[in-house]
């Protein structure tokens, strides 16, 4: 199996919609690592460690149907080659 590390960038209606809860729900769930954060900009950035690849597309998709108020309009998905380690999936500042 091969574990992939990935970052994305969520544009659209996704700050002050719940957006970081749900998929921090989500992703304790299925037991991902990781982190989701608020981005300045009124994007929504995430980091998922160690999933299989199935996985990743599985949320990835989610990702995109998001909580009832958001609106999503855009999915930016890059390679993470940080190493940061994980123990659970956590809200981060």
């Amino acid at each position: 199996m091969n574990q992939i590390c990935k970052k994305i960038t969520i544009s659209g209606k996704v700050q002050g919609v719940g957006y970081r809860y749900w998929l921090q729900k989500l992703c304790k769930e299925k037991k991902i690592k990781g982190w989701v954060k608020n981005k300045k900009n009124g994007e929504v950035e995430a980091a998922f460690y160690d999933l299989e690849d199935e996985m990743f597309k599985n949320v990835l998709s989610n990702c995109f149907i998001g909580p009832t108020k958001a609106q999503v309009t855009n999915i930016l998905v890059e390679d993470l080659t940080d190493g940061v380690v994980a123990d659970n999936f956590e809200i981060i500042n």
